[in-house]
């Protein structure tokens, strides 16, 4: 691959290359689920030819609509 950068300056991933950071936050949630100190998830997912998925499971609470809330809050200000 050339030097692609993205637009804010983040590194470009071959389609089907794993990010590192992606693969680490879940180790840590599924370690987390295991451990039984979460009870409840709800997951957006972005595939990587730009499809997107969602998934809950578990309990489910109007705190974690709030988090999820905050979460979109975030992701609009990262990306512009």
């Amino acid at each position: 691959m050339s030097n692609v950068v993205g637009l804010r300056g983040g590194e470009i991933r071959a389609p089907g290359e794993p990010d590192p950071l992606v693969v680490e936050g879940l180790e840590e949630l599924l370690e987390a689920a295991r451990s039984g100190e979460i009870k409840g998830i709800a997951v957006a997912s972005l595939h990587h030819d730009g499809a997107v998925s969602g998934r809950r499971h578990g309990y489910q609470n109007y705190t974690l609509i709030g988090i999820m809330t905050r979460m979109i809050n975030d992701i609009s200000s990262a990306i512009g």
